[in-house]
């Protein structure tokens, strides 16, 4: 439960620094980039993030093999459910469609360096070789 910690406490950090900055670069943005409810997508982030890794932790403990599942089996449901949040969005709010998937695109990719990022530092190749010895 150490990594989660970890996890949680990385995952804070970047969610502060995300607010902030979207925070005050949301009013200088043209209209259609616009999405002033970006907490929202946020929080769908942060629980997103909170459930994988807790996952992840869970996985690692049963094993490589099961890790390794885990990785792929929910980093691709999570694609493909975030995609389908992404094109229902767009349907119905067409006016609103581009800045939220500006958005929504954008918060993935940061949530998702970070996901990677930590998990590689916690269960990467290096700790796989220590713990052989």
């Amino acid at each position: 439960m150490k990594s989660f910690k970890g996890f949680l406490i990385a995952l804070l950090l970047l969610s502060a620094v995300l607010t902030m900055i979207f925070y005050f670069v949301e009013p200088l943005l043209p209209i259609k980039m616009k999405f002033e409810s970006f907490w929202i997508i946020q929080i769908i982030m942060i629980v997103a993030s909170m459930l994988f890794h807790y996952g992840l932790t869970r996985s690692a403990a049963a094993g490589g093999q099961a890790f390794v599942r885990y990785f792929m089996g929910a980093t691709s449901v999570k694609l493909m459910l975030f995609m389908i949040i992404m094109i229902l969005f767009g349907l119905l709010n067409k006016e609103q469609a581009f800045g939220f998937i500006l958005h929504f695109f954008i918060f993935y990719i940061c949530y998702t360096v970070l996901e990677v990022a930590v998990a590689y530092r916690q269960f990467g190749a290096s700790k796989k070789v220590a713990s052989d010895k």
